[in-house]
Protein backbone atom coordinates (compact mmCIF):
# COMPACT_ATOMS: atom_id res chain seq x y z
CA UNK A 1 0.00 0.00 0.00
CA UNK A 2 2.99 2.49 0.89
CA UNK A 3 4.12 1.80 -3.01
CA UNK A 4 0.60 2.81 -4.17
CA UNK A 5 0.43 6.15 -2.16
CA UNK A 6 3.86 7.19 -3.19
CA UNK A 7 3.12 6.48 -6.67
CA UNK A 8 0.05 8.78 -6.59
CA UNK A 9 2.02 11.25 -4.80
CA UNK A 10 4.44 11.27 -8.04
CA UNK A 11 1.79 11.41 -10.56
CA UNK A 12 0.11 14.38 -8.98
CA UNK A 13 3.47 16.05 -7.75
CA UNK A 14 4.48 15.94 -11.80
CA UNK A 15 0.67 17.16 -12.41
CA UNK A 16 0.63 20.03 -10.08
CA UNK A 17 4.30 21.06 -11.72
CA UNK A 18 2.81 20.81 -15.31
CA UNK A 19 -0.20 22.81 -14.30
CA UNK A 20 2.40 25.93 -12.43
CA UNK A 21 4.78 25.81 -14.93
CA UNK A 22 2.34 26.79 -18.16
CA UNK A 23 2.92 29.59 -19.77
CA UNK A 24 -0.68 30.83 -20.52
CA UNK A 25 -3.14 31.41 -17.71
CA UNK A 26 -5.22 28.87 -16.45
CA UNK A 27 -8.47 28.43 -17.04
CA UNK A 28 -11.35 27.78 -14.18
CA UNK A 29 -11.05 24.27 -14.62
CA UNK A 30 -7.21 24.72 -14.27
CA UNK A 31 -7.08 26.42 -11.53
CA UNK A 32 -9.97 24.24 -9.37
CA UNK A 33 -7.87 21.01 -11.22
CA UNK A 34 -4.12 22.30 -9.47
CA UNK A 35 -5.98 23.37 -6.08
CA UNK A 36 -7.39 19.58 -6.20
CA UNK A 37 -4.17 17.99 -6.60
CA UNK A 38 -2.32 20.42 -4.03
CA UNK A 39 -4.96 19.23 -1.56
CA UNK A 40 -4.74 15.35 -2.85
CA UNK A 41 -0.97 15.96 -2.02
CA UNK A 42 -1.30 16.98 1.29
CA UNK A 43 -3.39 14.29 2.29
CA UNK A 44 -1.10 11.50 0.83
CA UNK A 45 1.60 13.06 2.55
CA UNK A 46 0.15 12.69 6.04
CA UNK A 47 1.47 9.13 7.43
CA UNK A 48 -1.77 6.52 8.06
CA UNK A 49 -2.97 6.39 11.23
CA UNK A 50 -0.92 3.67 13.03
CA UNK A 51 2.48 4.44 11.49
CA UNK A 52 5.04 4.65 13.21
CA UNK A 53 7.31 7.17 12.95
CA UNK A 54 10.82 6.45 13.71
CA UNK A 55 10.99 8.84 16.95
CA UNK A 56 8.85 6.14 18.37
CA UNK A 57 5.65 8.30 17.80
CA UNK A 58 4.06 11.12 15.94
CA UNK A 59 2.34 13.68 17.53
CA UNK A 60 -0.92 14.64 16.94
CA UNK A 61 -2.85 17.67 16.14
CA UNK A 62 -3.58 20.16 18.74
CA UNK A 63 -6.95 20.59 20.17
CA UNK A 64 -9.50 22.94 18.02
CA UNK A 65 -6.17 23.52 15.05
CA UNK A 66 -6.80 23.35 11.64
CA UNK A 67 -4.13 21.12 9.33
CA UNK A 68 -2.98 23.62 6.62
CA UNK A 69 -0.05 21.06 5.34
CA UNK A 70 1.87 17.20 6.72
CA UNK A 71 4.56 15.45 5.87
CA UNK A 72 6.24 12.67 7.77
CA UNK A 73 8.12 14.73 9.69
CA UNK A 74 6.19 17.69 10.00
CA UNK A 75 2.46 19.40 9.98
CA UNK A 76 1.68 22.91 9.61
CA UNK A 77 -1.31 24.03 11.44
CA UNK A 78 -3.65 27.56 12.24
CA UNK A 79 -4.32 27.96 15.84
CA UNK A 80 -5.53 31.50 17.35
CA UNK A 81 -4.83 33.23 14.29
CA UNK A 82 -1.00 32.03 14.06
CA UNK A 83 1.00 29.51 11.99
CA UNK A 84 2.59 26.89 13.81
CA UNK A 85 4.89 23.84 12.72
CA UNK A 86 5.63 20.26 14.75
CA UNK A 87 8.36 19.21 13.67
CA UNK A 88 10.69 16.20 14.05
CA UNK A 89 14.08 17.64 15.01
CA UNK A 90 16.47 15.63 13.25
CA UNK A 91 15.13 16.15 9.88
CA UNK A 92 15.35 20.39 10.19
CA UNK A 93 17.94 22.44 8.73
CA UNK A 94 19.31 25.40 10.00
CA UNK A 95 21.50 28.27 8.17
CA UNK A 96 24.58 27.27 10.14
CA UNK A 97 25.88 25.56 13.56
CA UNK A 98 25.43 26.78 16.37
CA UNK A 99 28.24 27.29 19.10
CA UNK A 100 27.68 24.27 22.17
CA UNK A 101 26.92 26.67 25.35
CA UNK A 102 25.70 29.68 23.14
CA UNK A 103 22.97 31.59 23.78
CA UNK A 104 21.12 32.44 20.42
CA UNK A 105 19.00 35.80 20.93
CA UNK A 106 18.31 35.18 24.28
CA UNK A 107 14.32 35.45 23.72
CA UNK A 108 11.89 32.42 23.60
CA UNK A 109 10.46 33.39 19.82
CA UNK A 110 11.13 31.16 17.26
CA UNK A 111 11.07 30.62 13.44
CA UNK A 112 11.06 28.24 11.34
CA UNK A 113 9.97 27.85 7.46
CA UNK A 114 9.90 25.39 4.83
CA UNK A 115 12.45 24.92 2.18
CA UNK A 116 12.31 23.64 -1.47
CA UNK A 117 13.41 20.09 -0.07
CA UNK A 118 10.33 19.86 1.86
CA UNK A 119 12.40 20.05 5.03
CA UNK A 120 11.81 22.53 8.13
CA UNK A 121 14.31 25.77 7.85
CA UNK A 122 14.92 26.71 11.71
CA UNK A 123 15.43 30.77 11.36
CA UNK A 124 15.25 31.52 15.09
CA UNK A 125 15.22 28.80 18.09
CA UNK A 126 18.83 26.91 16.48
CA UNK A 127 20.06 26.30 19.84
CA UNK A 128 16.98 24.81 21.14
CA UNK A 129 17.16 22.78 17.78
CA UNK A 130 20.32 21.61 18.18
CA UNK A 131 20.05 20.69 21.56
CA UNK A 132 17.13 18.16 21.08
CA UNK A 133 19.03 16.17 17.93
CA UNK A 134 22.80 16.66 20.27
CA UNK A 135 21.44 16.15 23.75
CA UNK A 136 18.16 14.75 23.12
CA UNK A 137 16.66 17.27 25.14
CA UNK A 138 15.56 20.73 25.84
CA UNK A 139 13.16 22.66 27.87
CA UNK A 140 11.74 24.85 25.62
CA UNK A 141 8.96 24.24 22.36
CA UNK A 142 9.34 20.49 23.00
CA UNK A 143 5.82 18.74 22.36
CA UNK A 144 4.17 17.11 25.25
CA UNK A 145 5.67 13.41 25.12
CA UNK A 146 7.41 13.74 22.10
CA UNK A 147 10.99 15.55 23.01
CA UNK A 148 12.51 15.04 19.85
CA UNK A 149 9.28 17.30 18.52
CA UNK A 150 9.77 21.08 18.75
CA UNK A 151 6.80 23.66 17.87
CA UNK A 152 7.73 26.68 16.21
CA UNK A 153 5.81 29.73 14.88
CA UNK A 154 5.42 29.37 10.88
CA UNK A 155 6.32 31.66 8.72
CA UNK A 156 6.25 30.02 5.21
CA UNK A 157 8.35 29.39 2.39
CA UNK A 158 12.10 29.90 2.00
CA UNK A 159 14.12 28.98 -0.62
CA UNK A 160 17.14 28.70 1.78
CA UNK A 161 18.38 25.08 1.88
CA UNK A 162 20.36 25.30 5.05
CA UNK A 163 22.46 22.55 6.74
CA UNK A 164 21.26 19.52 9.45
CA UNK A 165 21.57 20.81 13.06
CA UNK A 166 24.96 20.60 15.05
CA UNK A 167 27.13 22.18 17.45
CA UNK A 168 30.20 24.27 15.82
CA UNK A 169 33.92 23.74 17.88
CA UNK A 170 34.93 26.67 16.39
CA UNK A 171 34.48 29.30 18.49
CA UNK A 172 33.67 27.83 21.69
CA UNK A 173 31.31 29.46 24.31
CA UNK A 174 32.84 31.49 26.89
CA UNK A 175 30.89 32.18 30.14
CA UNK A 176 29.91 35.75 30.50
CA UNK A 177 28.62 36.59 34.24
CA UNK A 178 27.12 40.16 32.86
CA UNK A 179 24.56 37.64 30.58
CA UNK A 180 21.96 36.79 33.04
CA UNK A 181 21.17 33.49 30.25
CA UNK A 182 24.07 32.32 30.77
CA UNK A 183 24.07 28.80 32.19
CA UNK A 184 20.22 28.67 32.39
CA UNK A 185 18.46 25.86 31.62
CA UNK A 186 17.42 25.68 27.97
CA UNK A 187 20.28 28.06 26.94
CA UNK A 188 23.03 25.48 27.16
Amino acid sequence: MQADRKQAEQVLQEHVQQLESQKEPLSEAQKKELADAKAALGWLRTPLPGQQHISGGRPELPEGAKLLQSSEHWFIYEQGGKKWVRFYAPEARSPNNVVKGGTGSQTDKTSALLNPEGRIYVEEGQHRLTGVVKDGTTNQNTVPVHPQWLEYEFHGDTEAVGHPPDYSDQKPFKFDSDNPYTNLEGYD
